[in-house]
């Protein structure tokens, strides 16, 4: 295998492990911003999980009944739609009180708190469940000499659990050490910018990308 190859392999599987990372971290902070605005009922929590759940499921449909047809997905410029999907599912969050028609200082009805979350948890759950399908078909057809399709799915699994345990664990420390949730969206966010960039370079599909995460670390 040449360096190119060792190289292109090694960023594949980091961009599996950050498709983990940033679901979970994109979700653990979504969560926080729900749990303020549902005043952590539990049965919006329910709602919550629930619906996240069943967008993934969704997602995974929808990618292997309308996406099943692309051969090679570019799977590094798809993993960076997580960004603008979690800004707008924290919009989305941010404004539940106004979509549901209730003032600042009232209850969530029952009905709504169980219904909204289908709405505003859509993003990033149904983005994670397209994604992962896609990219045990990008791992697969990335490879230089064709892996089995148990394998690429194996290795999708391991990797993108390790990136969701990587996550997970860092962002519970970042919040305990009390980093703004802002702080730690965009240092995530350019961790994934990165990969996606190091891979497009590697693969001399020009330094466009290059743009995306420097401008994430100006902003940071």
């Amino acid at each position: 295998m040449s360096r190119d190859a060792r190289y292109g392999r090694l960023l594949r599987m980091t961009l599996i492990f950050m498709l983990g990372l940033y679901s979970i971290a994109a979700q653990t902070l979504l969560f926080r911003s729900f749990l303020g605005i549902y005043d952590g009922s539990e049965l919006g929590i329910g709602a919550f999980f629930g619906s996240w759940l069943l967008w993934i499921a969704i997602g995974a449909a929808l990618s292997r009944r309308i996406l099943s047809g692309i051969r090679r997905p570019g799977f590094e410029l798809l993993i960076l739609l997580y960004l603008p999907a979690f800004l707008f599912q924290e919009q989305l969050i941010g404004q539940s009180r106004l979509l549901a028609g209730i003032s600042a200082y009232e209850a969530f009805p029952l009905l709504r708190m169980m219904t909204l979350p289908l709405l505003i948890n859509c993003p990033i759950s149904l983005l994670t469940g397209i994604l992962f399908p896609l990219a045990c078909k990008w791992v697969s057809s990335s490879s230089a000499t064709g892996s089995d399709n148990r394998q690429a799915v194996a290795s999708t699994y391991v990797y993108e659990a390790l990136g969701a345990f990587a996550g997970g664990a860092a962002i519970t420390l970042l919040l305990w050490r009390g980093m703004p949730e802002t702080s730690i969206f965009l240092y995530a966010s350019l961790a994934v910018s990165v990969a996606s960039a190091l891979y497009r370079v590697l693969q001399r599909r020009g330094f466009a990308c290059l743009l995306l995460p420097l401008v994430i670390a100006a902003v940071k």
